[in-house]
């Protein structure tokens, strides 16, 4: 992940875009989100249709701003900055993509 990689490397700038960016395309990747949509109204369809919780929502939203500043802005951001982000970015994609495979096998069911 392009992202990892630029944290590793202390480019907090471009690792914050990097995990603003992941989010952003993995949220494309989710079953029944609309297509051509914006990456905020796919975080609000994700919300409205429980894929996510409100505090998920707010943090995800917390990234792409922060992403985007990290593009656009000249503000230099550093670890503490990036460190959060990073953390949360993990655990997003454990919560949309892994832990539902987790509760069904838990539950025997079939994936």
């Amino acid at each position: 992940m392009e992202a990892e990689k630029a944290y590793q490397q202390h480019s907090w700038n471009a690792a914050v875009a990097m995990y603003r960016s992941a989010l952003d395309i993995a949220t494309k990747a989710i079953p029944g989100v609309p297509t051509g949509e914006t990456f905020y109204n796919r975080l609000i369809w994700l919300h409205d249709n429980h894929k996510i919780t409100p505090d998920m929502k707010a943090w995800a939203d917390h990234v792409r701003i922060e992403g985007n500043e990290a593009l656009h802005d000249p503000e230099d951001f550093t670890q503490d900055d990036a460190t959060p982000l990073r953390l949360f970015s993990e655990m997003f994609l454990r919560y949309i993509f892994e832990l539902p495979g987790e509760v069904r096998a838990f539950r025997g069911e079939a994936g």
